[in-house]
């Protein structure tokens, strides 16, 4: 994808907390989805993220702060014209095809949990 433009710092509010966000670029995309990378996520130090539930908590100012995004449990499939106007501005990098398999069983081991670590950490794991 082509970089349309860079901006050196952006403040975004998110669940009522300013958050400073450095190097954003910004890309020729369709909606206004704001996607964080993992420069960011190191600058957060201490994070919880769940993928399945679309959430990440972190703390900001000595105070915890979640936000959760769009879950969507359902795929659909590329139609012609969504495939013919990213051709035409650019946005298809690579194509692959995605096959779904289901994970090897595990055994779960429980992990020690510290006395000190906080209650809401110690409930997330």
């Amino acid at each position: 994808m082509d970089v349309e433009g860079y901006i050196l710092s952006l403040e975004v509010t998110m669940s009522e907390c300013k958050v400073n966000i450095p190097h954003v670029f910004v890309l020729h995309v369709a909606r206004g989805d704001l996607v964080i990378v993992s420069p960011w996520f190191k600058k957060l130090k201490m994070h919880i993220v769940d993928y399945d539930a679309a959430f990440l908590r972190f703390l900001h100012n000595g105070e915890f702060v979640t936000m959760h995004g769009e879950k969507n449990s359902t795929s659909e499939q590329a139609q012609y014209h969504h495939i013919r106007c990213l051709l035409n501005i650019d946005a298809i990098d690579e194509i692959f095809t995605v096959e779904v398999q289901q994970p090897a069983q595990n055994p779960v081991i429980p992990l020690p949990f510290s006395i000190t670590m906080e209650p809401v950490f110690a409930e997330l794991l």
